[in-house]
């Protein structure tokens, strides 16, 4: 007697949970090492955010690594439902973390449209006024 799970057996459904987290985790850590070379690359000549334009690239970047944070958390989990399913806890922390990174993923994309449109209006001056040029 076999119990399945949306067409999947349980031994199935374990190995595309692990694979998932996988994914996840994998993918969030490039998320993370990619804010942080945006960071070190482009935001650090950024003295003080004092205009808005400079402070939608710095709140930007803090919710792109937010969301890699999120995105790597939900994939531990997901790896960790794999081993344990019955758990139902378990079933509404990944779900729960899943709806997170989605509403973050959204929330980067747009920053990220934000960002490009501002800098393309403004032939890149808006993204160059804020910096400061010393520390070279």
């Amino acid at each position: 007697m076999c119990l399945r799970l949306g067409g999947l057996s349980v031994g199935d459904f374990r190995k595309v949970l692990m694979k998932t987290g996988l994914v996840l985790v994998v993918l969030g850590h490039v998320s993370f090492i990619t804010a942080a070379l945006l960071h070190g690359t482009v935001l650090r000549y950024v003295g003080t955010p004092q205009d808005a334009v400079a402070l939608q690239y710095c709140v930007v970047n803090i919710l792109s690594v937010t969301c890699a944070i999120v995105v790597i958390t939900s994939g531990i989990a997901a790896i960790v439902l794999s081993r344990y399913l019955p758990s139902t806890p378990l079933r509404w922390t990944v779900f729960s973390s899943s709806v997170a990174c989605a509403l973050l993923s959204l929330t980067c994309a747009l920053g990220l449209l934000a960002s490009i449109a501002v800098t393309f209006a403004t032939q890149g001056k808006a993204l160059l006024a804020a910096c400061t040029f010393g520390s070279f």
